[in-house]
């Protein structure tokens, strides 16, 4: 993965045909920062697979973290450097009462 290929990373989740996220049902923002975005609904395309498939599956992957991701938030981070791991946007609510989502998005799944 010297070359980025296979990151955790919107671009490897089957949700993302940039610039918007079908799961959430909302644009992306860019990290400012250049780094890899994700959110805890990756699900991964065949290209990850391709890509990355020898470094195990995204959930053990999402280990490296060392965090939970909070439903609806995404986040970036560098690349190579999981823990470097920041809250980068709230893309929508859950609702827990309802068992749905609050807002944008609401119910696109």
């Amino acid at each position: 993965m010297a070359n980025g290929k296979g990151a955790l990373a919107c671009m490897y989740c089957r949700h993302v045909a940039y610039p918007r996220c079908g799961f959430h049902g909302v644009p992306l923002p860019e990290s400012p920062k250049g780094w890899n975005t994700i959110c805890g609904n990756f699900e991964p395309t065949d290209l990850y697979w391709q890509h990355s498939g020898q470094h195990g599956p995204p959930g053990r992957r999402f280990g490296w973290f060392g965090i939970d991701l909070k439903p609806g938030v995404l986040y970036h981070f560098q690349y190579n450097e999981p823990r470097s791991i920041e809250q980068l946007s709230i893309l929508r609510k859950p609702d827990y009462e309802g068992g749905d989502w609050k807002g944008i998005g609401k119910s696109v799944v």
